[in-house]
């Protein structure tokens, strides 16, 4: 990852904005030690890997979101699955809670499956079974490439 942030470029933007020239990096290295961590505050995670709009802000706090929720939170009842857990934990966190907590449910979605989207959840997304038709018949193709 440092390498993709060492061009002339991605450091001139870092300085511009007053970053550090590796910011993905330090993040992604960040959500490791938050990790290894036994309990983080929603306040760390918000200082360490931020919550803004900024993709920097954003695409590291949705990567720590899916990976912190995949086992229970005893601070979210036991009856959430992990993908609700990560959307719970994602939104918790304020900030811009759309962005970070749909990149966090796609990861934690495609990581789990269907099986952890509720039936309810599902019939309540506008446009649901026209996208489970495609869905089913990109896999197919797929399948046929194999």
């Amino acid at each position: 990852m440092e390498e993709l942030e060492s061009d002339a470029q991605s450091v001139s933007d870092a300085r511009e904005l007053g970053m550090e020239e590796h910011p993905y990096s330090s993040r992604l290295k960040k959500i490791g030690e938050l990790l290894e961590q036994d309990v983080v505050t929603r306040e760390e995670v918000v200082s360490e890997l931020g919550n803004g709009i900024a993709a920097f802000e954003s695409v590291p706090t949705a990567i720590y979101c899916f990976l912190r929720c995949m086992e229970p939170d005893p601070e979210i009842p036991s009856t959430f699955n992990s993908l609700q857990r990560t959307l719970i934990y994602s939104i918790s966190l304020g900030g811009d809670t759309d962005t970070i907590a749909t990149m966090a449910g796609a990861i934690a979605g495609a990581y789990y499956g269907m099986e952890q989207v509720t039936e309810s959840w599902q019939q309540s997304c506008e446009g649901y079974e026209e996208t489970d038709i495609l869905a089913q018949s990109l896999h197919r193709v797929f399948q046929k490439s194999l």
